[in-house]
């Protein structure tokens, strides 16, 4: 007879950390970063450096004010080291141009730390991704202390210094934006993380092997882009047949799509626990996204407030979208089995 050991809480945990989870990310980021400074210059090193520094020393001191430790147990106490900060730090600089002034970016970061992560009660608390509301709050912000045209350009929204991006007009225009360049990355007029392709595909491999994320959302929210890509920016806007293929790629390989598929929507914290809520939040941010790039004529990219929107849908799908208790149902059909027998 097999014998059972039953234990009050807590129960033994695995080995996987909150640090492990943070550096595998990291890892997976790495790819995008180095394309980064390989096209845009060390300048993106700079705005990479600034943003991760900024997002440490904000949830350092954050802690140490917010429980009054001002000393050496304190630091080591921070919820700092367990490298989520660094996460935050990185996906919002390669969420930003290299144009963007170092000032901007290091209140970014403070605001993505301190307003949206831990004055909602830190990891695994916050509602919306940090690091997307950082690059949300300067467009706001820039957008009223420069032009909106200025603004667009240091988040990397419009304009680069390079030139403009597919998504300012969507053009089919194959030689000027081959898809062979999205897919490398050789664009430059998109945020600095945003550009290769290739280095994002790296990341979601690695990622998807160590299970750190669910790899079918991803790939739902691009399958969901090409359909409505489809849908809305060839039928709706009656482009021709040859023409279909091209702007639904394009959809797919230019902005922040891939990258926000990829390493935003899969945040533990901010993404659904159920699978049918994961299917409607991944639909919906597909939806989303086109819904903007097409009928939105000041805001040509829209990953980043669809992502966001989503994340509060998300709270009210795991409200009402809740998992079947283990053992439930069973019960009925066993009692259903004895009265039929009856």
């Amino acid at each position: 007879m097999a014998k059972f050991l039953v234990s009050a809480s807590p129960h033994i945990t695995g080995k996987l950390t909150t640090r492990r989870l943070m550096c595998d990310v990291l890892i997976a980021l790495t790819p995008a970063a180095v394309c980064s400074v390989l096209f845009f210059g060390w300048m993106s090193l700079a705005v990479i450096a600034v943003c991760m520094a900024a997002c440490f020393v904000s949830e350092l001191l954050y802690g140490m004010v917010r429980h009054r430790k001002f000393s050496m147990d304190g630091l080591k106490e921070s919820t700092a080291w367990d490298c989520s900060c660094l996460v935050t730090g990185l996906l919002l600089a390669l969420n930003l141009s290299v144009t963007i002034p170092l000032w901007a970016a290091a209140v970014a970061s403070v605001f993505a730390v301190v307003i949206v992560k831990m004055l909602f009660g830190g990891i695994g608390k916050n509602i919306f991704n940090p690091a997307l509301m950082g690059r949300i709050f300067l467009f706001i912000a820039l957008g009223r202390l420069f032009a909106t045209e200025a603004a667009n350009n240091i988040i990397g929204l419009a304009e680069d210094v390079s030139g403009a991006t597919w998504l300012l007009n969507r053009p089919y225009d194959p030689t000027g934006f081959s898809l062979l360049n999205m897919f490398i990355g050789n664009t430059g007029a998109a945020a600095i993380g945003e550009t290769s392709v290739i280095a994002i595909l790296l990341g979601f491999a690695y990622l998807s092997v160590r299970k750190v994320i669910d790899f079918r959302l991803p790939l739902l929210i691009i399958a969901g882009t090409a359909a409505f890509a489809f849908l809305f920016d060839c039928l709706v806007a009656q482009r021709a047949v040859g023409e279909w293929g091209y702007t639904v790629a394009a959809h797919i390989m230019s902005g922040g799509l891939m990258l926000g598929a990829v390493f935003m929507a899969t945040d533990y914290s901010t993404s659904p626990n159920t699978m049918i809520g994961t299917i409607i939040y991944g639909l919906g941010i597909a939806f989303l996204v086109v819904l903007i790039r097409v009928f939105s004529e000041s805001l040509p990219e829209g990953v980043s407030f669809a992502i966001v929107i989503m994340n509060a849908v998300s709270v009210i799908l795991d409200r009402f979208i809740r998992p079947r208790f283990f053992g439930k149902g069973k019960v009925k059909k066993a009692k259903a089995l004895k009265e039929a027998r009856v």
